[in-house]
């Protein structure tokens, strides 16, 4: 299970570590096409009930598109983790991860704790799963950030909720900030969009209201209602 760690002697972020507060949900899995297990049993992953219900079309979403991002998150992942560039990193991506680098840099001197990367959990509740990229401590508050080497979507807000659901059994009375963070393929400052607004209170709701349309669809939809 995922479990809260004492932070009594950890060293601080800065130092190349990793305060660790969120790890792994043991029981959880994702293949190779980012689908979740927990044992035998598949759980639906956030970003498929997105597209499951119509919110995200990845058709134009190419096998480079693809890949880039993979490289990009896996690079912010090591560089999260303390560790120097990889300095066979391909030119092509060396801008975004500057812009990712930086923005590392800036969280370091806002004295946030790096408290978990790239953290596997699923909601034994609602039966969903997700990964989050980065989450961070600071004056008491857990802030969950997802990095996009492209624009951020408009449905963005509905993934960074459910993501905080995924944190809340953890934190207890924490408040959690969430944003998105667009990294810049020029090197340029990374973008952050929150969703912490009163606009945003309600998409923790809406979420799972997805969810729930996305289960009917399959079990009462063409072929499950036939």
């Amino acid at each position: 299970r995922t479990r809260a760690r004492t932070r009594q002697g950890t060293p601080r972020y800065g130092d190349g570590k990793i305060l660790v507060i969120f790890d792994n949900d043991h029981d959880l899995r994702r293949d190779d096409e980012h689908r979740y297990f927990v044992g035998n049993r598949e759980v639906e992953g956030v970003t498929a009930t997105l597209k499951d219900v119509g919110l995200i079309n990845d058709e134009w979403f190419t096998d480079g598109h693809s890949s880039r991002g993979v490289a990009i998150h896996a690079e912010m992942s090591s560089l999260a983790r303390g560790a120097e560039p990889f300095m066979f990193l391909d030119p092509d991506l060396t801008g975004w991860v500057k812009s990712g680098q930086d923005f590392l840099t800036m969280l370091k001197a806002e004295c946030h704790e790096i408290a978990g990367v790239e953290v596997m959990r699923w909601h034994r509740l609602y039966a969903f799963a997700g990964q989050m990229d980065l989450i961070t401590l600071r004056e008491n508050r857990i802030y969950i950030w997802d990095f996009k080497s492209g624009k951020a979507l408009k449905t963005t807000r509905f993934q960074l909720a459910a993501y905080s659901m995924l944190v809340q059994p953890v934190i207890g009375e924490k408040m959690v900030k969430r944003a998105a963070v667009e990294l810049q393929e020029d090197g340029g400052r990374a973008k952050v969009i929150e969703y912490n607004t009163p606009a945003h209170f309600h998409d923790g709701a809406r979420f799972l209201s997805y969810l729930t349309a996305a289960r009917d669809r399959r079990e009462f939809g063409p072929k499950g209602g036939a």
